[in-house]
This record gives C-alpha cells, sequence and structure tokens, in this order.
C-alpha cells in the first residue's frame, strides 16, 4: 500500500530545519508467536512493517521568515536519503497499533 508521510522539522544541516514530504510503500504483516507459558501455551499476535520504497516528493526549508522554499532533490545526498529513510521507518513504527 502506497502511504503519504510528512516528516516535520527534519534537522539534515545544521541549524536548517525541512519538512519532507514522502510517498512509501509499505506492507503490514501480521506475525504471532505461540510458546509455552506454566501449563499452556500462549500465543501472541502484532504487526510488523515492511517498507519497500521510500520515495521523497518534495523537500520544503522554512526560512527564519517563515517562508518555504522547495529544495530541488538533486542537492540531497546519499547520507540525506539514508536519514530519511530511517526517520520513515521510526515515524511508521511508531504510528502502529
Amino acid at each position: 500500500m502506497l502511504e503519504d508521510i510528512t516528516l516535520e522539522e527534519v534537522e539534515l544541516r545544521p541549524g536548517k530545519f525541512c519538512d519532507i514530504f514522502l510517498q512509501v510503500n509499505l506492507e503490514l504483516v501480521d506475525c504471532e508467536c505461540t510458546s509455552p507459558c506454566g501449563d499452556g501455551m500462549v500465543t501472541e499476535r502484532w504487526q510488523e512493517v515492511e517498507i519497500h520504497e521510500v520515495n521523497v516528493q518534495s523537500v520544503m526549508y522554512w526560512t527564519d521568515s517563515d517562508t518555504g522554499v522547495e529544495i530541488p532533490l538533486v542537492a540531497l545526498d546519499d547520507q540525506d536519503f539514508k536519514r530519511i529513510d530511517e526517520l520513515a521507518a521510526q515515524k511508521i513504527e511508531s504510528s502502529l497499533p
């Protein structure tokens, strides 16, 4: 499934905060584990997220006067994309029930 996600106030450069708009292709996977507990068995169920792809749609830099300036995606480097992927995964996982 495709999810639109916004990462707010991400500091990609020291003192420079951006809002990052993403489209994430993900899948929710139902998981379970059964194990012995005393004389019986206990089954625990949860959901995990498999992220297949993260696409950065746009990056908006906020100036000191609160004016938004869109940053070209070619200005981002591999380290920026890695950080964005990590933050997207954290946001998705924290939103699970």
